[in-house]
């Protein structure tokens, strides 16, 4: 990925501002913390130190956001090259994410991974079971009762031949993704349908409702409208 000068110092700059400022609200905290934690005092700072770093990292993504949203056209596309000013402003965001979110993904509870990935810009609905990884989370919707497997991945971009490609990504009410499973930019995947583990649902696909896909490229393989529809009713 081609990045210039300028972007790693920005980057760069931003990250230890954000590990300084999160130190010094580590070290304000060491006099109650070893006053009342006697030994634990040490681990007490550790989860204080991430917390206040994870704090800091969906604070600066949200104003960042709000000031300059990520954007795409009429067509529900963005495309810049790797050496634009959007594709700058779209690594800072990518890196205060996955340093201040991502990387602490297996120290979060899976049922507050959803708030975790809200604070960082995703729309999440309400009962949603989160044990896989998101990525250009303010370009992600999954509605309620949704559920996507450990180890699967949702991405709401691609880069090919120096182009960033940014696509929304939408996960109706009640679908589940499985296991390993990977959703590509631009892809939609209808109520109460299935994305099997393992499967890689190409960039652009829209799954129907109520449909089991599978496979690399996954691809329909039944209807699953009478069986899920009944199911789900008698939830």
């Amino acid at each position: 990925m081609e990045t210039r000068p300028i972007e790693t110092l920005l980057i760069s700059l931003l990250l230890l501002a954000l590990t300084a400022l999160s130190f010094l609200g580590t070290y304000l905290a060491t006099s109650f913390t070893r006053f009342y934690l006697g030994d634990y005092h040490t681990l007490a700072e550790v989860i204080i130190f991430i917390g206040i770093y994870i704090l800091l990292s969906a604070l600066t993504v949200k104003v960042l956001i709000m000031r300059s949203p990520l954007e795409v056209d009429i067509y529900g596309v963005a495309t810049f090259t790797m050496t634009s000013d959007e594709a700058m402003y779209w690594k800072v965001l990518t890196s205060i994410t996955m340093m201040g979110g991502m990387y602490f993904i297996p120290l979060i509870p899976l049922f507050i991974r959803p708030l975790f990935f809200k604070l960082f810009g995703a729309k999440i609905g309400d009962n949603v079971e989160v044990a896989g990884t998101l990525a250009e989370l303010p370009l992600i919707t999954i509605e309620d009762y949704a559920f996507i497997g450990g180890n699967a991945f949702i991405t709401a971009h691609a880069v090919t031949h120096n182009l960033v490609i940014l696509k929304p990504v939408k996960i109706s009410k009640r679908v589940v993704i499985g296991v390993g499973a990977i959703i590509l930019p631009g892809v939609e995947v209808g109520e109460g349908s299935i994305v099997a583990p393992g499967s890689v649902v190409s960039m652009d696909t829209v799954i129907p409702a109520y449909e089991f896909w599978s496979g690399v490229p996954a691809k329909r393989e039944r209807s699953l409208k009478v069986l899920r529809k009944s199911a789900l009713n008698k939830c």
